[in-house]
């Protein structure tokens, strides 16, 4: 079977500093992403910078098996130097990118009442991470709840609203909690014509069809690479550095083995492979949002012991070095991907094709990217390659 084949033998340059650092986040990505794709068939949005920096704030507290699988889990040296190099070199690619485009993130580390943290963890995180760690109130788990959520709406600046729920909270003096929070409202390079936006059918699964607004768009010159009868990708360009890789499996065959096999080093190739070639692309237009308590993909990728209460070892999170395990990495991300300022398409009856096929006007060569079926989606900055966003959209939630 032919999945990628022609990517696996190209040539790459030899990465900048800034790239390195965003490999190791790439390499978490696409290792989580294949984890929550293959317990999915349904949209799914996820951010591994987030959840990334979550696992790495622990690494700094922790000892012993704990620390060896957050290491792994993150992809990050042993070296505290060579950590902490890498370390800082993300959140300057963070800050820069904040100051280029409409991002807001929010990372914090919460634990119960009565909790001294230890100040070299408190000074790593501020150092390191630019992320705060709290210690609630004295309160009621409803009380608490409230806490958390209205700290990361004030940081997401109201959009994400009720991220965890009273639960969290409940009977245990020793847990702790991570929250990430990742949310990016950017701007297409050429934006699509709302004019040209058409209702038409979506085919999430054999025999399956439902109706979405398409965009569609004729590009002289756009990032591009296909191998024939198993894959097209094409990466559309957004404002701030930023772009949004799509990666269009030909069939549902192809899909379920892209998905389980997207490796960072076959990223990094295929990203590679992407040359301007006149293009007409159609995709849908959508937004979603996809909630998660990130602890069963990291115990899945080998992460367990932070979560055991009997096992978890990470003495260096408060001053008394007291026991203390995760009680749950909760983390929502949201995707929008539309024409800027669209309004949605009328009803309409609809036919087998709504645009008809490509005008003589597109050139003669130019490849037709229709994304009618489902297909996986990166937001990733450019020059570092670091993937900021992921995930598939399949026209349903399930």
């Amino acid at each position: 079977m032919v999945v990628l084949g022609a990517v696996l033998s190209g040539w790459l340059p030899a990465q900048t500093p800034d790239q390195q650092a965003a490999e190791r986040v790439n390499r978490h990505a696409l290792a989580s992403l294949a984890g929550l794709l293959s317990t999915t068939t349904g949209n799914v949005c996820f951010s591994p910078f987030g959840s990334h920096r979550t696992a790495s704030m622990l690494v700094e507290a922790a000892a012993g098996e704990t620390r060896a699988e957050l290491l792994r889990l993150t992809q990050l040296p042993e070296d505290a130097a060579m950590r902490q190099q890498l370390l800082r070199r993300l959140r300057d690619l963070m800050a820069d990118l904040k100051s280029d485009a409409d991002l807001t993130t929010a990372q914090s580390l919460w634990a119960a009442p009565g909790v001294v943290w230890n100040p070299t963890f408190e000074k790593s995180l501020r150092d390191l991470f630019d992320a705060p760690a709290f210690v609630l109130p004295e309160a009621d788990a409803v009380e608490q709840a409230r806490k958390v959520n209205g700290w990361v709406r004030e940081q997401t600046q109201g959009r994400i609203a009720d991220l965890v729920g009273p639960r969290m909270f409940e009977n245990d003096a020793h847990s702790l909690m991570l929250v990430s929070t990742l949310r990016l409202a950017a701007t297409w390079e050429n934006r699509f014509d709302p004019s040209a936006t058409r209702p038409a059918l979506f085919h999430p699964k054999a025999g399956q069809t439902v109706e979405v607004p398409m965009m569609q768009q004729t590009f002289a010159a756009i990032s591009y690479a296909e191998e024939a009868g198993a894959w097209q990708c094409l990466r559309l360009p957004l404002k701030g550095g930023l772009g949004v890789v799509f990666l269009l499996p030909a069939n549902a065959e192809q899909q379920a083995t892209i998905e389980s096999s997207l490796t960072a080093s076959v990223w990094a190739e295929l990203c590679a492979q992407l040359r301007n070639r006149p293009v007409v692309v159609r995709l849908p237009r959508f937004e979603f949002t996809t909630r998660l308590d990130l602890m069963p993909l990291w115990e899945a990728l080998g992460a367990r012991t932070s979560f055991l209460p009997d096992l978890a070892q990470l003495p260096g999170l408060t001053q008394d070095q007291s026991p203390r395990f995760v009680r749950g990495v909760m983390h929502q991300a949201t995707i929008e991907i539309n024409e800027i300022g669209a309004q949605a398409a009328a009803a309409t009856a609809l036919g087998t094709d709504p645009f008809g096929s490509p005008s003589e006007s597109s050139g003669p060569s130019a490849r037709l990217f229709n994304a009618d079926h489902p297909f996986l989606w990166y937001v990733h900055q450019e020059e570092s390659d670091l993937i900021l966003f992921c995930g598939r959209f399949s026209g349903t939630a399930e």
